[in-house]
């Protein structure tokens, strides 16, 4: 199999809730909400990835290296941007069927499961 064909061949998964984080205040409030975040995912029942965001670009630092890409957007518009991962727990990627995932922030805890048939 292919990872970069399977990546391509399906769908990213979205879970059905949506959280809001700070805005940027001066403070660096929006720095610090983003590092204390933490995700898991596992693939068929075994961890897969772990960790928390302070590796990733913050959302205010990667729309900044994308605002050139969108002058013309409504900066009233929504935005979905997929970008980044943390490393792989065993090193390599593996194909599986059933899929968790859990992100941890604050007072709210978001898991989505998906399955491949």
């Amino acid at each position: 199999m292919n990872i970069a064909k399977s990546k391509a061949a399906c769908p990213k998964p979205i879970g059905p809730v949506v959280v809001a984080l700070p805005d940027g205040a001066p403070d660096g409030a929006m720095d610090e909400a983003w590092d204390a975040i933490t995700v898991e995912s596992t693939v068929d029942g075994d961890p897969y990835q772990s960790g928390a965001l302070t590796g990733l670009r913050t959302p205010g630092d990667l729309l900044r290296h994308l605002s050139d890409a969108f002058q013309e957007a409504d900066p009233g518009d929504d935005l979905a941007v997929f970008a980044g991962t943390l490393p792989l727990l065993g090193g390599t990627f593996r194909f599986g069927r059933e899929w968790s995932l859990t992100l941890r922030f604050a007072a709210h805890t978001l898991t989505h499961h998906y399955s491949i048939v």
